[in-house]
């Protein structure tokens, strides 16, 4: 593979690496590993030094090994593409062949019956007293402080829609204040 490719195209100023073959390493490694952990700068910086002992000798002898400081990992970031980026949701922890296996086991399963048989139910949560973020104004306004005051919604309807049953509320309360 070659490290020419893995710059970003639309930059202005590209500089080049020092040690371009250590570079690639990690970023070959960071590719294979972000699917499976989750990586921090200290984790690249640690995996650095690691590839560092094992390919410097042959690569770069009598070579002094590099500071790795914060700078030099926001210029490998940005020269690679890494981003920080929240991770959503929880399919990173679904193994994709079951999952494609329980699909076809229950679509096999619900074959049998008719759309106005077959339910499904799902729940979400309904933060009741929550404001938004920000909003439209011509200066600056103070925060509130969050009120995670939470109430649980159930929902369930046949497939073909015919039947939707009654909303199921489970909160805190027996009455919430939401509901007078």
């Amino acid at each position: 593979m070659d490290s020419g490719k893995m710059f970003l195209p639309n930059r202005k100023k590209r500089r080049t690496e020092a040690f371009p073959i250590i570079e690639l390493a990690l970023y070959e490694w960071h590719c294979r590993a972000e699917r499976k952990i989750t990586l921090s700068g200290n984790g690249l910086i640690e995996r650095a030094k690691k590839f560092w002992i094992a390919l410097a000798p042959i690569h770069y002898p009598n070579t002094e090994e590099p500071k790795w400081s914060p700078g030099w990992l926001a210029g490998f970031k940005t020269r690679f593409g890494i981003k920080f980026r929240a991770q959503h949701g929880e399919l990173g922890s679904a193994l994709l062949l079951d999952v494609e296996l329980e699909i076809a086991t229950i679509l096999e399963t619900s074959s049998k019956y008719e759309l106005r048989d077959r339910y499904n139910a799902d729940q979400t949560g309904l933060f009741w007293r929550f404001v938004p973020d920000g909003g439209l104004s011509t200066e600056d306004v103070p925060g509130q402080k969050k009120k995670k005051d939470r109430v649980t919604v159930m929902m369930t309807t046949n497939a073909d829609g015919s039947d939707k049953t009654k909303l199921w509320y489970v909160g805190k309360a027996k009455e919430p204040r939401a509901f007078r």
